[in-house]
């Protein structure tokens, strides 16, 4: 896997089975620039944005103005949980106990289970 792009496999299986991929194509290469760079950036705006020379407000300014765009970075936003979740999933079967705690600590939230 690229060490500059690690989310590009991830996405690139989800705009291959995306039901309208066209959603996800801009005609604007600011924007496809700043997409892009989002998916090497793990979606953290600020450093996609500089990385293509925009403002953190270009961006935002995108997300209420544009619903294609809105709907890229909502696939992008939702790849990234994904394979965030998926590297959590990996170490906690090496027994890395600081993920084992996380993961109970976010997703065990249950009545009898108390943790320090």
């Amino acid at each position: 896997m690229n060490d500059e792009e690690p989310l590009r496999p991830f996405v690139q299986d989800e705009i291959d089975s995306a039901a309208t991929p066209d959603e996800l194509l801009h005609t604007d290469p600011r924007k496809a620039s700043m997409l892009k760079a989002l998916v090497k950036r793990l979606g953290v705006v600020s450093y996609a944005a500089k990385d293509v020379g925009l403002s953190r407000q270009a961006h935002y300014n995108w997300l209420n103005e544009d619903e294609k765009y809105k709907s890229a970075y909502e696939l992008i936003t939702e790849v990234v949980i994904d394979f965030t979740e998926t590297r959590l999933i990996e170490c906690i079967n090496m027994s890395d106990l600081r993920a084992i705690t996380f993961m109970l600590r976010t997703r065990g939230k249950k009545p009898g289970l108390y943790l320090l």
